[in-house]
C-alpha cells in the first residue's frame, strides 16, 4: 500500500499510479468508487476528515492569526497534487453561514511567510532582543536558532510573520488526513487514504483470529491475502485487499486519537492521558537529554517532543 514515511509522495505521482495502488484515494475515487457511490464520494470530499478545517480555524481565530471566526482554510489536493479550493456544491447565503455554519468555500492554507501577526507585541512574550547588524553575528546566539527580534522592515519579514500559521504548517496536528496514506511504520499508523482509510482493514498489532478453524496470528502491517503478488514480509499492506463495512473501532482510532480529540475516545471509555498521572512510570529516574540527531530520528515516528525523553518513545 505505501512505503514508510511516504507522506506527501502521492502529490507527485500520476493519477494512473494512484488508482493502481489505491482506487479509493480521493484524487481518483470519483472514477473508481464514484461510479456506484457518487453521492458518498462527493460528501467525503468535503468532509471534516478530509479538510480538517475545524482545528485550523479554531487555532487561527483564537490566537489572532486570522480575523474571521468562520473557517476559511482546509486541506485537500487534486489529482495533479495541487492544493484545492473546496467550493460548496450549492450556493450559500450569508444568512445560512451565520445561522447554520454552512460555508461557501475553503481555501488552501497559505504559506506561513504571508501571514501577518494579529498582535505584533507577541514577539515580546519571551523577551525581545536588540536588532543585529546584517552579516555581523553574535557569539551569544546559537547557530541556526535566531533569537526573537522585531523587524525594521515591516510585517512579513524576519519574525514579523504569524506564529500560528507557522505552527500549523510545521506540526500538521491532524495529519495524515484522508488525502494521504498513513506513515505505515509503526502500529497505529498503518492505514490507506481516501475511502480505503476506513473500509480496508490493516492490522495494527499482533492479534489471534480465533474465529477461523486454523488459528492464525495477524501481525502489524502485514498482509495475509492469498494474492501471491503481495509481499508477506513488507509492512503497510492490508490483511486482505478488499473493502468491508465491518469496520472495528480500532480502525477509527488510527486517526481519532490526536490531542484534544473527543470524537471517539469517550465512546471507547478512554480519557486523555496527561503524561503526569503515571509520570514516575513513564519517565526515566535520571532525566534524558536527547542529542539533536536523536530528536530528528525520534520525531519522524512520534512528533511529540516528550517521547524522546520518556520511556514510551
Amino acid at each position: 500500500m505505501a512505503a514508510p514515511n511516504s507522506n506527501v509522495w502521492l502529490n507527485h505521482e500520476s493519477p494512473e499510479f494512484i488508482r493502481f495502488i489505491n482506487p479509493g484515494d480521493l484524487r481518483v475515487a470519483q472514477q473508481a468508487c464514484g461510479l456506484c457511490h457518487g453521492e458518498i464520494v462527493r460528501n467525503v470530499q468535503h468532509s471534516m476528515m478530509r479538510h480538517g478545517a475545524m482545528l485550523w480555524g479554531a487555532a487561527l481565530y483564537n490566537n489572532g492569526g486570522f480575523y474571521l471566526k468562520n473557517y476559511r482554510f482546509g486541506h485537500a489536493y487534486g489529482s495533479d497534487g495541487v492544493p484545492l479550493r473546496l467550493n460548496n456544491y450549492t450556493p450559500v447565503s450569508a444568512e445560512e453561514t451565520q445561522r447554520f455554519g454552512i460555508l461557501p468555500f475553503l481555501d488552501p492554507l497559505p504559506r506561513f511567510n504571508l501571514g501577518e501577526p494579529g498582535n505584533i507585541l507577541r514577539i515580546f512574550e519571551k523577551g525581545g532582543e536588540k536588532q543585529l547588524q546584517l552579516g555581523n553575528p553574535t557569539v551569544g546566539e546559537p547557530p541556526g536558532k535566531p533569537l526573537r527580534r522585531l523587524s525594521e522592515r515591516g510585517l512579513g519579514t524576519l519574525n514579523r510573520t504569524d506564529p500560528v500559521f507557522l505552527g500549523i504548517q510545521k506540526t500538521r496536528l491532524n495529519d495524515p488526513l484522508l488525502d494521504f496514506l498513513g506513515s505505515n511504520d509503526h502500529p497505529g499508523d498503518y492505514r490507506s487514504s481516501g475511502c480505503s482509510a476506513c473500509h480496508v482493514y490493516l492490522c495494527q498489532r499482533s492479534i489471534a483470529d480465533e474465529l477461523r478453524v486454523v488459528q492464525q496470528v495477524w501481525t502489524s502491517g502485514l498482509s495475509f491475502t492469498a494474492d501471491k503478488t503481495i509481499p508477506k514480509n513488507e509492512k503497510g499492506h492490508p490483511i486482505t485487499h478488499q473493502f468491508t463495512r465491518a469496520i472495528p473501532s480500532s480502525q477509527c482510532m488510527n486517526c481519532h486519537m490526536h490531542q484534544g480529540n473527543l470524537f471517539v475516545n469517550p465512546y471507547l471509555g478512554y480519557t486523555w492521558w496527561d503524561q503526569e498521572t503515571d509520570g514516575e512510570l513513564m519517565y526515566p529516574k535520571q532525566q534524558h537529554e536527547p542529542a539533536d540527531a536523536e530528536l530528528v530520528i525520534q520525531t519522524q515516528t512520534n512528533p511529540e517532543a516528550a517521547a524522546a525523553r520518556g520511556l514510551w518513545g
